[in-house]
């Protein structure tokens, strides 16, 4: 993938503590012909421009915090797929916090209108925040971070959908040197199918992450640690589907098996990769593996295995 972009923007001081920030920025996503997904040809679903304008009302309320009232406007026209093209508008106030205050950071919580230009793809309006806070109460350090927003998926038949991430990362110094952090987070992922897709059932991806580690620091800014991470990711199915695949198994991307705990790509992989175009992978569900999924109730985990 390839992200070309060019902005131009300005400050207009309108008080000693007030002023209006502009920014216009065009950029282009290019992914080369060979590349896919699940037999998905990434440059025919994802291969676009974005033209957006963004504007700033901000007002220094102490020398440490600022209030932000952001707006913020998007075309997007793609080159192969114009039934997702869509223009967005987007007004999210929020704060700023610099290093010193008591939480250092951004929270920014608004709405987003999200209006494709073809009728088959629906719209959205709905909140988007964006939020990363750090804080740090004697020896606890805390950073919190939320995300919610549309991004688009290489799914044909599923354009786009809503993802809501939140996390939590706590880390406690032992002694002057040692420390342990401790760290969760989870991701949902909404997606938003076509009108003409009506064979589709609604789709909702969910992760869970965990992890921790040891550290010891040495001087004020270096610090040597062990840290581990795992991710539960899953797919949720309807009834009938849950009953074939305990029968006969069922698809899931083996991408799974070739990035991180970062859903960051590996290198050299054989096992799967572009040269592979990340196939679905059969799969097999152990009933054995029957869970309650935490805080959903109404839903059951059951692991699964891929075939070899």
């Amino acid at each position: 993938r390839r992200n070309n972009s060019l902005g131009l923007g300005s400050e207009v001081r309108l008080s000693a503590k007030t002023s209006l920030v502009v920014e216009g920025r065009r950029s282009t996503d290019t992914y080369d012909q060979n590349q896919q997904v699940d037999g998905v040809d990434l440059a025919a679903t994802l291969n676009r421009r974005s033209d957006r304008g963004t504007v700033d009302a901000r007002v220094r309320l102490t020398p440490l915090t600022t209030f932000v009232v952001r707006a913020d406007a998007v075309q997007d026209r793609f080159d192969n797929d114009p039934t997702r093209d869509s223009d967005s508008v987007a007004v999210t106030p929020g704060f700023e916090f610099r290093q010193g205050a008591a939480i250092t950071g951004e929270a920014f919580v608004g709405m987003r209108r999200f209006a494709p230009l073809n009728g088959a793809l629906p719209g959205y309006t709905g909140v988007v925040a964006k939020v990363q806070a750090e804080a740090v109460m004697r020896a606890t350090r805390a950073v919190v971070r939320v995300g919610r927003d549309l991004s688009y998926s290489y799914e044909p038949r599923q354009p786009y959908y809503v993802q809501t991430d939140a996390g939590l990362e706590l880390t406690e110094r032992i002694t002057h040197t040692w420390d342990v952090v401790g760290r969760t987070g989870w991701q949902q992922l909404d997606y938003r199918k076509l009108a003409t897709a009506l064979d589709l059932p609604a789709r909702t991806d969910r992760s869970w992450q965990f992890g921790g580690g040891i550290g010891y620091r040495v001087g004020g800014s270096l610090r040597l640690g062990f840290d581990i991470d795992g991710v539960l990711r899953g797919k949720y199915m309807g009834r009938e589907k849950f009953f074939s695949a305990l029968e006969k198994g069922f698809g899931f991307c083996d991408v799974v098996l070739g990035w991180d705990s970062n859903d960051q790509l590996y290198d050299n992989v054989k096992l799967t990769g572009w040269h592979t175009a990340y196939p679905d992978a059969n799969v097999r569900v152990l009933p054995q593996t029957c869970r309650a999924v935490p805080l959903d109730r109404k839903s059951t985990r059951l692991n699964s295995s891929h075939r070899t």
